[in-house]
């Protein structure tokens, strides 16, 4: 039954409803001409004559009015599955759980899921911050839908999408000697004695661990932060230097510290992490690219 398509039922109807071509293809937003082919190509197509023209009218055939009491309701249904449509556009009765690492959660994410809250007015956003290990077991629980993180994470069960990647920054309290150089070298930030510290489970603690000495070597005394958070109000209190991505570095500029970039630079990438493909969700891609956009802006 490959010639009973929805246009030319959509025609058919049209027609049958408003007693002629013109009216229907006014209610169609489509030209006469083009009404009078598709009901020619269907009255042609099930072999039945389906109106006959008297006196500048059109008329339904018996054929015409057994059709149409089988295909009457076609327009109720297309409503319902437009409303459907529309409800997924828009996220409406719909919920997604983002989880993100700290570094992105200040600036970036909130001006990301503003460009989502506007493509998916409707949709309930829940949004999260934790680092790689929480994250993990929120998407593997089902508590969160998509996870951003920063730096490898070894989770071969999951999706990864690439979105960008960041570098690290030496964060300085005013006054520092280094503050204003072009940059600080990694020889240099190995020697600093008085360093905040990352943990080596931690992103950005792996990527500098290979500048810190060995334990009981170097006289470096050490703070070690787990939150970045805290970072920079310890480097402003403290007086010490530490290691942040440069997002962290962009959102504690009111806090009065510095940021200097490393040279040669250490770079890490950001990913999003999902239980099934980023695609199976509008909301994915959508949260995804204004990211990646973001991120490609700085």
């Amino acid at each position: 039954m490959r010639f009973v398509t929805v246009q030319r039922l959509q025609v058919f109807c049209a027609v049958f409803e408003q007693g002629s071509v013109s009216a229907a293809a006014r209610l169609l937003g489509l030209s006469q001409p083009t009404v009078s082919r598709h009901l020619r190509d269907f009255e042609r197509a099930i072999g039945l004559p389906l109106f006959v023209l008297e006196r500048g009218r059109i008329y339904p055939t018996a054929e015409a009015e057994g059709i149409y009491a089988e295909s009457r309701f076609l327009g109720d249904g297309l409503d319902r599955l437009e409303r459907s449509i529309a409800e997924v556009r828009t996220g409406q009765g719909r919920r997604y759980s983002i989880t993100c690492v700290g570094l992105l959660a200040q600036l970036h994410l909130p001006r990301a899921i503003a460009e989502l809250a506007r493509r998916m007015p409707e949709l309930e956003i829940d949004v999260d911050v934790g680092g790689a290990i929480q994250q993990l077991a929120a998407l593997r629980a089902g508590r969160a839908d998509i996870g951003i993180v920063a730096g490898s994470v070894d989770a071969p069960d999951l999706h990864a999408t690439r979105i960008g990647e960041g570098r690290l920054v030496a964060l300085l309290p005013a006054g520092h000697p280094w503050e204003g150089r072009a940059a600080v070298s990694q020889e240099e930030i190995a020697a600093e004695p008085r360093l905040i510290g990352m943990p080596l489970d931690r992103p950005i603690g792996r990527l500098v661990a290979h500048l810190a000495p060995a334990d009981g070597a170097g006289g470096r005394e050490r703070i070690t932060a787990s939150s970045l958070l805290a970072v920079p109000n310890l480097v402003r209190t403290l007086g010490r230097v530490s290691i942040v991505d440069e997002f962290t570095a962009e959102a504690a500029t009111h806090v009065g510290v510095a940021a200097v970039p490393i040279a040669p630079p250490l770079v890490f990438e950001i990913q999003a992490l999902s239980v099934r493909p980023l695609e199976t969700r509008r909301a994915g891609p959508i949260l995804v690219e204004a990211l990646r956009e973001l991120l490609a802006a700085r």
